[in-house]
């Protein structure tokens, strides 16, 4: 990983808009928003060139701030790869299993209050 910051605890580079890797002391790896390769997107020279999902170090954990395609784009890609957790809020939780194929266990759900959500149908906390 090419290192943008370095802290003892975590290592973490900026891949384009609201995609961020953060690396933990623990080895997990965090995705924020998979959203880096859109040929016809006008600022597609704004971002690492060619960049593709087999240029990420890691993907525990996915967290999406939301569902809009330039926050998603490449979720299929990261999930086929990595089969991570994906955090989001619990209002989208079942379209994303439905629409990427995810199985409930690997959906973390959360809310408003900032906790997991206990929403039906969705893996207890």
């Amino acid at each position: 990983m090419k290192n943008l910051a370095v802290s003892h605890t975590l290592v973490f580079r900026w891949i384009n808009a609201q995609c961020f890797e953060f690396r933990f002391s623990n080895g997990k790896t965090l995705l924020t928003d998979p959203w880096y390769h859109q040929d016809e997107d006008p600022l597609v020279d704004k971002w690492p060139p060619n960049f593709t999902t087999d240029d990420l170090e890691g993907g525990d954990y996915v967290f999406l701030n939301h569902t809009h395609a330039d926050h998603i784009a490449n979720l299929q890609e990261v999930c086929d790869r990595f089969h991570p957790t994906v955090i989001a809020h619990s209002a989208v939780c079942m379209e994303l299993a439905r629409q990427f194929f995810l199985p409930l266990t690997s959906l973390y759900p959360v809310d408003y209050d900032c906790r997991r959500s206990r929403q039906k149908g969705l893996p207890p906390a």
